[in-house]
């Protein structure tokens, strides 16, 4: 799954590895979108809290991750010899070190961005921008928040859904000329998914227009 933020420009465009399909990571879109004041604090949050990293940089995440990884392993080793060692306690590595960067983290990035905001102006997350992954044959799934014009869009890749670049299509201008990207299955203003009453009315609709 991929997931892209738009404000005049792209923001933050990254892979998301897990439950990409509506009734996964479009639902937590959804449920983030529906909260207006949610829109406000993303829109400060992507001005002022996110900064894409250098490959040098990312490479230095890693070997942090790799080393709190293995601490935490020895430290496990003593700790689960003692009765009701909560094993949570000793979960770290990448992936919690960095969550902005985790492709455990999909659609939930948008709540890591506004809660930074709002507790921390001045830190700043580092993101992916990788807007060509919606042209990789295994991108099943992609959704774009574009803050100019207020709406959240569907698009499906993989298993049938992909179609040749054309005029007017978000990503016609990702990628190589014969990259085929995927295709448009549903838009929704932001307006129309404050008056959606629950998830399940949302799959639906977002699902309606498939086959």
């Amino acid at each position: 799954m991929g997931i892209g933020i738009g404000f005049g420009q792209w923001y933050l465009a990254q892979y998301g590895q897990f439950d990409g399909y509506p009734e996964g990571q479009g639902v937590t879109l959804f449920r983030f979108l529906s909260v207006a004041p949610n829109i406000d604090s993303l829109k400060v949050g992507l001005e002022n809290n996110i900064y894409t990293p250098t490959d040098e940089e990312i490479e230095e995440f890693y070997r942090e991750g790799e080393d709190s990884e293995s601490a935490l392993r020895q430290a496990w080793e003593i700790a689960r010899r003692q009765p009701n060692t909560p094993f949570k306690a000793f979960q770290g590595g990448f992936h919690t070190l960095y969550p902005s960067l985790s492709r455990n983290t999909s659609a939930k990035i948008l709540g890591i961005i506004v809660r930074t905001a709002q507790e921390d102006k001045d830190k700043k997350l580092p993101i992916y921008k990788e807007v060509e992954y919606v042209t990789q044959w295994d991108c099943e799934w992609a959704y774009v928040v574009d803050l100019d014009k207020e709406i959240l869009e569907i698009y499906k890749g993989m298993h049938g859904g992909f179609v040749p670049k054309h005029d007017g299509h978000q990503f016609k201008d990702v990628g190589g000329e014969n990259d085929q990207v995927p295709g448009l299955v549903r838009t929704f203003e932001f307006s129309e998914l404050f008056l959606l009453k629950d998830d399940k009315e949302f799959v639906t609709k977002a699902k309606e227009n498939l086959p």
